[in-house]
This record gives C-alpha cells, structure tokens and sequence, in this order.
C-alpha cells in the first residue's frame, strides 16, 4: 500500500482536541486568579479539571479520527504550559515543595528545549509517546493533589495521595525524557534527510537493530549503480554475535555508499541515525508498506 501525502501543519486546524487545548490554555488565568485571591481549594480542582481534559481531547483524537498535525504540536504547548503555570503557581503560593516543583521544571525545560531545538533544526512531528502522556498525567495528579493537601484539615489526605503520585510519576518522567531523546534524533535525522534528498532514500539500521546486533565489526558495502529490489538483500552486516543481512526498504539503484563504515565499522553503533548509514538509493518508485517511526516503536516496544 503506498503511503499517502504527509499532511500539512494547517490541513486539519477545526478539529475538537484542537479547540479543547486551546480553551486550556484560555482557562489558566482563572486557575491563577484564584490561587492568588487564596482560594486553593477551588485552584487545585480547577488545575485537575484542566488536566482531565488533556485525556479528553487524546481520547476523541483516536476514536474519532480528529487527529492533525497541529494537534501534535498544539497538544504538548498546551501541557508544558499547563504544567509550568500550575507549578510556579502553586510553589508561589506556598502551596507545593519547592525542590519538587523544580524537578518537575527542569524536566520540562529539558523536553522543551529539544522540541523547540529539534524543529527549528527540521525535525519532523510527532506526536507524544504513551508512557509520556502517563508520566504528564501522574505528574499532573501529584500537583493537583499536593496543591490540595497543603491546605491542610480534612483536605490534608490528598498529601498522601499526591505523594503516592509523585514517587512513580517522576520516576517515569525523567525515564521518558531519556527515551525521547533517540526519537529527536530518529526524526531530526529523518525530517532532514527527506528535505535534502528528495526521491534518494538513506539507508541504515535503527537503534533497536545495533543493539540487537552488538558490537559490529564489518558491513559489505552494495556496489554504487547496483540496482536493488524492496525486501531484498543488499547488505552484510557481521557483528560480534552473528552475520545478518540487511534488506532494502525500497527499490531503486544505489546511488552512493558510506566510505566511512570501511574504517570505522562501529558507526552503526554509536551515530545510527547520523554518520552511521550505509548507502544512498535512487528510489525507481512510491516506497511501500513503510513503518513510521511511531509504529516501528511500537513494533519493538
């Protein structure tokens, strides 16, 4: 099946998920407002409201087909703001942990930075992992409850809870930071590639597959003008653990090899996504039945 046209960052703005981050983010004023006038109670509710709708509009994307490109991008804006307003909120308040609401700052600072960074640099989109949008949510959950918590009295067991949040949530926020920073790079490197190669398709393995593979210490280059067919084998990968062919994911000719990997085999390993490719091909057609980097991860786990 040929992919289809990848679609524009404005092709699909009127969509509901994309109307619901926007009210999100219209609606922080009021949870501020009222954090200020002391009312912490109705502030903590109102953030958890805000939050709540986050897996709302993630839902209705899914089940109703209203995913878009500027959904991917408007989402997370929409949560890093969400999340940088609820927090210096509530430490200003003296309503949260001042160390925790740092941990938490830095963390999206960091996600931030690479985002911005990646698609000022040509990064193509994508959208938000799984165990991210878990991590935003028990995140969210711990400064909601703990905002809660401190105003003490009957209201002083959701301390416990926002704690019980807080432990796992961060453990697996600051895991998440490091998984996306091989998924920045795969769509940096991908995102780049398309731009400066047109119909010439670059051809490598993933992270996932050196991994697999161990340290390796040969590849048989394919010659330049060769012409390969999708499936095919075109490539000698040996390794510490084993021989393994690589197959080509499209057909064409190849138009160029990597002369690097003759010296310095290990590339694959340690650069997979920049100076460790092996050749260029001349793509002769469509490319089918092709995995995005989202179903790939998702193949792999």
């Amino acid at each position: 099946m040929t992919e289809e046209p990848k679609a524009g960052l404005f092709d699909r703005v009127w969509t509901v998920p994309n109307a619901l981050s926007v009210i999100r983010l219209l609606l922080l004023p009021v949870f501020v407002s009222w954090m200020g006038d002391g009312r912490i109670v109705a502030g903590a509710w109102f953030f958890g409201a805000l939050c709540f709708t986050d897996f709302i509009d993630g839902w209705i994307a899914r089940r109703f087909d209203q995913g878009s490109e500027l959904g991917k991008v408007l989402d997370p804006v929409a949560d890093r703001t969400i999340f940088f307003v609820g927090v210096v909120t509530s430490m200003w308040c003296d309503a949260f942990p001042l160390w925790l609401g740092i941990l938490i700052l830095v963390r999206e600072g960091l996600i931030a930075l690479m985002m911005v960074g990646g698609t000022v640099l040509g990064m193509e989109r994508f959208p938000v992992t799984k165990a991210g949008k878990w991590a935003a949510f028990l995140v969210m959950c711990t400064v909601g409850w703990l905002t809660l918590g401190s105003v003490g009295g009957s209201w002083g067991v959701f301390s416990w809870i926002g704690w019980a949040a807080a432990i796992p949530g961060m453990t697996v926020s600051y895991w998440t930071l490091l998984r996306y920073v091989p998924l920045v790079r795969a769509h940096l490197s991908s995102g780049r590639a398309a731009k400066r190669l047109g119909s010439v398709a670059r051809i490598g393995i993933t992270d996932f597959a050196q991994d697999a593979l161990g340290d390796i210490v040969f590849v048989q280059m394919p010659e330049v003008g060769s012409v390969v067919a999708a499936h095919d084998s075109f490539s000698e990968i040996e390794s510490t653990k084993s021989v393994n062919d690589v197959y080509a994911p499209v057909s064409g000719t190849v138009k160029t090899v990597n002369d690097e990997l003759s010296a310095q085999p290990e590339l694959l390993n340690t650069d997979p996504y920049g100076r460790g490719w092996i050749c260029e091909i001349e793509m002769s057609g469509e490319p089918t039945d092709l995995l995005s980097a989202e179903e790939y991860q998702a193949l792999v786990g």
